[in-house]
């Protein structure tokens, strides 16, 4: 898994600083859920997510939608 890789990239264009933390949801421990947040992020928290389901949607349909749902929720966009 490339993870560090690929969230350098994010954490840099977001101006993402300090250290990685534990980014809690209520879906932590289903399918060995575990998600990392980049520090601080000024543009948008940077996080990446991982579980034992393989490169598939987290827990189907129903659970992924919640994870990312939730994710969402956290930025709005005035029109």
């Amino acid at each position: 898994f490339w993870g560090n890789d690929f969230s350098i990239g994010w954490a840099e264009t977001n101006n993402c600083s300090g250290t990685r933390t534990h980014w809690k949801t209520p879906l932590d421990g289903q399918y060995d859920l575990w998600c990392l947040s980049e520090g601080y992020c000024q543009g948008g928290d940077v996080v990446r997510c991982s579980w034992t389901g393989g490169h598939t949607w987290f827990g189907g349909a129903k659970d992924n939608g919640l994870l990312v749902t939730m994710f969402l929720f956290q930025w709005t966009r005035p029109s």
